[in-house]
């Protein structure tokens, strides 16, 4: 008797199920969106991780450098490494993203920064 009541609720089980799959196949084409969205901080939280790390360098070279002179090397050596670092990051960026984005203002200020103090090198 078990077995027949089982075989009974199996077509009202199937259309349960059925309108559960419905919902969430309706879902699927916002959730694709969003796992694909670039995360729009990506960029600023790589350039303040660039900054960080410079300033981390800067402490370390004041505080292990004898003489003012191989600090002002050391920190002119550091600026090339940080423009090279940062414009493979910029290169990167720009070949992960399909569409050509306008240069946000932080982007420029970088750029603009390291351009003013870097000597020889140019982005």
């Amino acid at each position: 008797m078990n077995f027949v009541n089982a075989i009974e609720k199996i077509p009202a089980m199937m259309e349960k199920e059925e309108k559960e799959i419905a919902l969430i196949q309706k879902d699927i084409p916002l959730l694709k969106e969003i796992i694909e969205k670039v995360w729009g901080k990506e960029t600023q939280l790589s350039e303040l991780k660039t900054e960080l790390s410079a300033l981390d360098r800067k402490i370390q070279l004041s505080l292990s450098s004898d003489t003012p002179q191989e600090a002002q090397e050391g920190a002119e050596k550091q600026e090339v490494q940080e423009a090279e670092e940062l414009n493979k990051e910029l290169s990167q960026e720009s070949q992960k993203s399909e569409t050509q984005e306008a240069p946000t203002p932080t982007k420029e200020f970088v750029r603009e920064t390291l351009n003013r103090n870097s000597r020889g090198f140019k982005m």
